[in-house]
This record gives C-alpha cells, structure tokens and sequence, in this order.
C-alpha cells in the first residue's frame, strides 16, 4: 500500500518490483492478500471513503469503526501481532515521524523499583524513581521522605540546558509573579480587614478611652491588628453620655459563652445575668444550655472578674456585686479593652480567689507626728573627744559678722578649741544664715 508523504514496503512481484507499480508516488490500486485491489488513498476495508484512523497492529486505514470491525473480520489484523514499537505511538499522525518507535536506549518496560513486580507507570519529579501505583508512590515518600516536589532551582549545566528547562524556568518566573500579584490583593483585602487607617475607628477607641478614666475605670487599648482590638464594639454615646460596652459571659461549668454587643454601663449585673436564665436575652434563648446554673437561680451566682497583670500561679479575681451596675462594678478596675465576667455557680467560688485589698497608708505631716512621738525629736550629738555627757550650753554659740570674717578668723575658734569649729552664718555677701552650733562635728 502506497501513501502520500510515506511509503511502505510492497510484497515484490514477479520482476523484483513492488506490486502495483514502481512509481511509489503514484495512486495505482494495490493488491492485497484477501481481496481486489484498493486504491491506496481509500480505506482498506471499504475502498470507497478516504481513510480516518489508522490500525496500531497493521498498520492498515479504516474511515469508521464499522471498517475497524470488517478489517478484523477479513483476517487483515490479527489480534497478537501487534508491534510493540508502534504501540501507542500511532494516533491519527499522518507522517512516519509520528509513528516511529521508541528510542533503543530506554527499555520498553521498566519495573517498579518499590514493589519490584509491576511495570513502573509514574515517575517521581524530585528523585525520579519509577513506581506502578498509588500505594508504591505512598510507600516511596515514607521510606526516603520525598516531598515528590521537583526543586526548580537546582543547579544545570550549561551543556544539558534544554528546552525542557526553559519552560521549568519560565514557569518558575510566572509563579513568582503570580504569588507577588496574590500579596497585593491579600495586602488590599487585611488592611480592610484590619482597619489599620481607619482614623474614625482610632478617635472612637480614643474617646472611649477618655470617658472611662473619667469613671475611674482604666482600659488598655491593643495595638492596631490585634483580634481583640478589632473584636471590641464598645463605644461612647455622646447622646446619652453612656458607655455601651462589649461584654463576654462565660459559663464555665457549662463550657458555654455569650456575647453583648452594645450593653449600657447603667445595667444592673444581677438583672444581666438573669436575662440568661428566664430566656429573655434578645439573642435568643439560651437556658437549656446552662441547665445547671437555671437550678441555682440568678440570685445565687456569682460573677468575677480577672484581674489584670496577675501572675499567672497567682491568678485572683474581683468579686463583682449583683446589685450594682456595670459601671460601679469597673470602678477602680483595669479591663483589657472589654470586660470578661465569669458567671460562677455558688460551690465554685472558692476556687476563684478574691482579690486582697492592700490598707492605705495614711498621710501624716511632720509637725503632728513630732507632736504624737516626743521621742521622734532628734537629739543633739555629742562631741567624739568630749568625755562628759550632755548637750553643751547653746549661749555659747555666736554668729560671724561679714567684718569678722573679712578680717580673719573668730575669735571664738580659739575658745571652742577641741569641742568642734565655727561655722559662718552664711556665704559671704548674702547677710543670711542660721546659727549652728560650735559643737557639732
């Protein structure tokens, strides 16, 4: 049979000469073993319509798969020949560059280098071991721990540069870009997220911070980005000159908490509590979740709160009285931009201890505690060569005249002698002073 841009060997005729002519560009019908001659630009089964596919064992072209059928049936292909060069490697190509057989230098078929017992299917792209399945491919990467991820950036000689490469660096260059492009948008999307330059967010958190001063109440505002920061709703109504704070409840016997988005500082903590346990929280209800707590009855819970800086092996808590309101119960206290209450049932209070209040000094002035401790008067110190007891007579101490101590020394510096020195009222030009006495050292 003789095709246009290949051609293949014709059984010889008589005279050493292909059959059906020695022209191998020509369109003369050939002859084939079972049956009249078929031009070679028509199938081989039908003769009539020009060929679609070509037969993998054979060779031979069919135009439809009812021809694949009648060319099996003729006898032209028979099941076992097939030609393991061609295998897989003919589909639909219409040069003979596209069926041409596998390179010699590779086998045909290559075990799997894990289980040994199969034809090897997949490669490895990081260390490129052959394997024949899933589980192979699993055992692979456990015994050698291989990513399976081939490293795009490993060193190659410049003699086995290819094209192959190139594309692997090409690619490599567009990933780059592509994970450059992603940060941008994720950069976009967190700092929404985060309100880092939102200045309306800063001046509320900044005047919240103000008016809880004004109630004795000290809040420690996060840096930007933090989850707590960005968590807190509290904020200042102006309108109402309230606060409107965040508050979470935890239940902790039950393992459940609760949230308030906007609770005013002038609720009273025992009827917030109680909100929980008659189903009347505006978020739902909520009692069937803290059964336990139902059965003790609001008046009887307790309600704490963490103190802030504490040790952590020495953890205590401010016991919060029900019957005031939120805004006298954070008096005095330190909140982590929101409060956190711990709703407590009444035998779990002793496990949460309270937090010891240190006493207050009180202020005395130096006049009243000279007056209250006669004994607190300092007495006069005695000279270190003196071997009688007692203060000295305070007549004896006389004050320098600026004339006197222009002129030279006093004269009492002789008359004090060993009992101590004279000292002078004061600097020299500036006409003031206290007298001190001789007899101090």
């Amino acid at each position: 049979q003789v095709e246009s841009g290949s051609a293949m060997a014709l059984p010889a005729g008589p005279e050493g000469q292909p059959q059906g002519g020695g022209d191998t560009g020509s369109t003369k019908p050939s002859v084939s073993a079972s049956g009249p001659e078929i031009p070679a630009s028509a199938c081989a089964a039908c003769g009539v319509n020009p060929p679609r596919y070509r037969c993998p064992q054979c060779l031979l072209r069919t135009c439809s798969a009812a021809c694949v059928q009648k060319h099996k049936q003729l006898g032209l292909c028979k099941e076992g020949d097939a030609n393991p060069a061609q295998t897989g490697k003919e589909e639909a190509c219409d040069t003979e560059e596209a069926s041409s057989s596998a390179s010699e230098d590779e086998p045909l078929c290559v075990p799997c280098q894990i289980c040994r017992d199969k034809e090897a299917k997949y490669r490895c792209p990081s260390c490129e071991v052959r394997t024949c399945s899933a589980p192979c491919v699993a055992a692979h990467k456990a015994s050698s721990g291989c990513t399976g991820v081939r490293d795009r950036t490993e060193f190659v000689p410049r003699k086995e540069y290819g094209d192959r490469q190139l594309y692997s660096d090409y690619e490599l260059l567009m990933d780059t870009d592509r994970q450059l492009e992603k940060c941008e948008r994720l950069r976009s999307d967190l700092d929404g997220k985060l309100q880092l330059n939102n200045w309306w967010r800063l001046e509320r958190r900044y005047v919240l911070q103000q008016m809880c001063v004004a109630r004795k109440t000290s809040v420690v505002l996060c840096p930007p980005g933090i989850e707590r920061g960005i968590k807190n709703a509290s904020q200042f109504n102006a309108r109402s000159s309230l606060i409107n704070w965040r508050v979470d409840w935890e239940f902790v016997a039950c393992n459940e908490e609760f949230v308030d988005l906007r609770l005013s500082e002038r609720t009273i903590l025992g009827a917030a509590v109680k909100r929980f346990i008659d189903n009347s929280w505006m978020r739902g209800p909520v009692a069937h979740k803290i059964q336990p707590y139902v059965d003790a009855g609001a008046e009887n819970l307790v309600v704490v709160m963490a103190r802030h800086a504490a040790p952590k092996n020495a953890q205590d808590y401010h016991h919060l009285d029900l019957t005031k309101s939120i805004r006298s119960n954070l008096a005095g206290k330190t909140v982590v931009e929101y409060p956190t209450l711990i709703v407590l049932l009444p035998g779990d209070k002793e496990r949460y201890p309270a937090v010891q209040r240190k006493q207050k000094r009180k202020v005395v002035s130096l006049k009243k505690a000279l007056e209250l401790v006669p004994e607190a008067i300092p007495k006069p110190m005695v000279p270190r060569d003196q071997s009688t007891s007692g203060a000295p007579n305070l007549d004896d101490v006389k004050l320098e005249s600026e004339s006197e101590s222009d002129s030279g020394p006093p004269p009492e510096m002789s008359s004090v002698g060993a009992a101590g020195r004279a000292f002078r009222a004061g600097p020299a030009g500036r006409g003031r002073g206290t007298a001190v006495p001789a007899w101090v050292d």
